[in-house]
């Protein structure tokens, strides 16, 4: 059985809680927990709801409209899925380079060289709020919904808070692996790296 820990980001609401997986895949991440059809694999007779991530140990943060503030904890949670607007694993993993190749690739195998895309994504509005999420994307972007979620690396998030004096904008560390619900996707451009 292995566990890790997790941080969801959904309008209003930062979530940080354990999965634990049974899973014989040596590197089982969040990631391909949330692209999985069912929900997370447990033994026993648990309770299991199709759509949803299980949680444990979890410490619930809702916006006071100046901060997060902790408010709720529970044992167990179910998560919809649907809900999550990124995640990522709190634990990042390391000695990876994530630098852009500058050569070209060859034309006879230029099929299947997956491209880097520089992306601005702006997510649905919901619960008075919007994330302006910008990152890495590595691969075909004819293929960028295939997957419920997909992964974004060198990542910058912010979150615009509507409030009665305008907007509040809370921005997020960058963090290696992002994955992004596809389905809260409102608007996608492709952007300079400004790095």
């Amino acid at each position: 059985m292995k566990e890790w820990k997790v941080v969801i980001g959904s309008p209003g609401k930062i979530i940080v809680g354990n999965i634990k997986e049974e899973s014989k895949m040596v590197d089982a991440r969040t990631h391909s927990v949330l692209n999985r059809k069912i929900g997370n694999r447990s033994s026993g007779s648990e309770l299991h709801l199709t759509g949803f991530m299980k949680l444990n140990d979890v410490t619930l943060s809702e916006h006071n409209n100046k901060e997060y503030q902790e408010s709720r904890k529970y044992k167990e949670l179910l998560f919809r899925k649907s809900d999550i607007y990124f995640v990522y694993d709190e634990n990042q993993p390391k000695n990876i380079d994530f630098e852009e190749s500058t050569e070209q690739p060859d034309q006879s195998t230029s099929l299947v060289v997956k491209k880097s895309h520089h992306l601005e994504l702006t997510t649905k509005t919901a619960g008075n709020s919007y994330y302006l999420i910008k990152g890495m994307f590595t691969g075909f972007l004819k293929h960028f919904e295939d997957n419920d979620f997909i992964q974004l690396t060198k990542v910058s998030i912010i979150e615009f808070l509507k409030r009665e004096d305008g907007f509040l904008k809370l921005k997020y560390d960058k963090k290696a692996f992002v994955s992004i619900n596809t389905k809260v996707i409102e608007a996608v451009t492709e952007v300079e790296n400004s790095d």
